[in-house]
């Protein structure tokens, strides 16, 4: 066996779904991993009410913001609750994957919130994220798999914890309609074409973080190790109830693309040539699959001092 066949083998096989999703191809969109217990998830949804009735958030309809590409419409908020800085609106560092120095500074005014902060100690951002009524973020991809440099590939994940949220909100993933109910932990693949949509009259509030897959966060992420924290908190859902129900379908139509794809539409200056940039992505996207696909996958090692960025991807939202 080569050295890059043993690489591979030594991934779980779960990885290979989630690359799959990231290319649109099936694959894994989302999941149910946790039950949070419902008198715990009580007090972190009672401290995140009196942070927003505290402080001010940042608002994604801002240029400047770093969510603000996804074309947001409505009133589309964030907290940044781990950073360096202490300001919630602050999001500078949320796409760092260093977590040193980083730390959610309002703790003895929401202790809940904090520690249910602190049972993800691999996330390296916690956002508190609110969309108003009639809001969203539009269609966009990021991808979640990123390059080694030398010849193989890495894979992060996002997750959310839905806090505040009625039947009326709901998440799109490559044209699959999802609702994730309140006080369930749920991986959610944003390499697929996905978008927020909040239909209702109400505020809807989720708590979202990022990983990167070092094996031990994987594993803990995904119920398959007890992870010091979890217990009497969080509850591993049996493999019956993982699924998520699917609302409906949508087709996918024109959507906001990220990354290298993008960059390298711009350089070509494909837009005076008429191409639309969802168009030139998809073009590039099945190119980037055979590449992926010839490739082993990784754990991260060292998420110390690394950017998303440095892999030439823009996973902003």
């Amino acid at each position: 066996m080569s050295a890059g066949e043993r690489r591979r083998t030594s991934v779980p096989a779960d990885l290979a779904p989630i690359l799959e999703a990231n290319f649109h191809r099936g694959g894994l969109k989302c999941r149910r991993l946790f039950r949070v217990d419902p008198d715990f998830f009580s007090s972190v949804v009672d401290d995140a009410r009196r942070l927003v009735e505290r402080h001010l958030p940042s608002r994604v309809s801002e240029e400047r913001h770093i969510t603000n590409w996804t074309r947001p419409f409505g009133n589309a908020v964030q907290y940044s609750l781990l950073n360096r800085s202490g300001k919630l609106d602050d999001f500078s560092s949320d796409h760092t994957l260093d977590r040193a120095g980083k730390r959610f500074h309002y703790a003895g005014d929401f202790p809940n919130l904090a520690r249910f902060i602190e049972v993800f100690p691999h996330a390296y951002n916690m956002r508190l994220n609110g969309l108003g009524a009639k809001s969203g973020l539009s269609l966009h991809e990021e991808h979640v798999i990123f390059p080694t440099g030398d010849g193989r590939i890495q894979i992060r994940g996002r997750f959310h914890l839905p806090l505040v949220t009625s039947r009326r909100a709901e998440m799109a993933l490559d044209g699959d309609i999802h609702h994730f109910e309140a006080g369930s932990v749920f991986f959610f693949n944003n390499g697929c074409i996905h978008s927020a949509m909040n239909h209702g009259q109400d505020f809807r509030y989720h708590l979202i973080w990022d990983v990167a897959f070092t094996k031990e966060a994987y594993d803990g992420m995904f119920g398959h190790v007890p992870v010091p924290g979890h217990s009497g908190l969080l509850e591993t859902v049996a493999e019956a109830e993982a699924d998520v129900e699917l609302v409906r379908r949508m087709p996918v139509g024109a959507y906001a693309p990220s990354g290298r794809g993008l960059r390298l539409y711009e350089l070509l200056r494909l837009r005076n040539l008429g191409v639309r940039a969802h168009t030139w992505q998809n073009v590039y996207n099945r190119a980037a699959y055979r590449r992926a696909k010839s490739r082993p996958i990784t754990w991260w090692q060292d998420t110390r001092s690394a950017s998303l960025l440095d892999y030439g991807h823009d996973a902003k939202d």
